[in-house]
């Protein structure tokens, strides 16, 4: 199990939930790097893109704000406040601006290569992953 959603988050976790059973994520890249705090791996995005979702979102709900510890699993809304399929993962202790669901965290024993792809840093010009981040299968304990 690399990471675990809290139950308790009622639609965010069915939403979840319902995308990784349908093998959503599966074959997807993380599109998206900050080697600057905030540290984190945005993915979620079917096109790779940064633009890409499920086909739906919904109103971003209340959430956390302040210091994420690494590990931490989040929604990633757009710029309308609404969630869809994005998420990221913070790879080094962060201090978030604005509000952000927090729906799990990573397993600790796969920490050390999302640290990994946070330390390799971007592609040149770029805010792309250096490292290949290709989720394999998103496994919901």
């Amino acid at each position: 199990r690399d990471f675990c959603l809290s139950r308790g988050l009622g639609d965010v976790y069915k939403r979840q939930l319902m995308l990784a059973t349908q093998e959503f994520y599966n074959g997807t890249q993380c599109h998206k790097l900050s080697t600057s705090n905030p540290y984190y791996l945005q993915c979620g995005d079917p096109t790779g893109t940064g633009t890409g979702d499920a086909g739906y979102s919904f109103p971003a709900e209340s959430g956390n704000k302040g210091t994420f510890k690494a590990g931490t699993v989040a929604m990633a809304p757009s710029n309308q406040n609404r969630n869809g399929s994005q998420f990221f993962i913070i790879w080094k202790d962060s201090q978030m601006k604005g509000t952000y669901t927090v729906i799990g965290s990573v397993a600790p024993e796969s920490m050390p290569v999302i640290t990994r792809i946070g330390k390799q840093g971007t592609q040149p010009k770029s805010k792309k992953p250096a490292a290949d981040t290709s989720i394999s299968v998103v496994t919901m304990g």
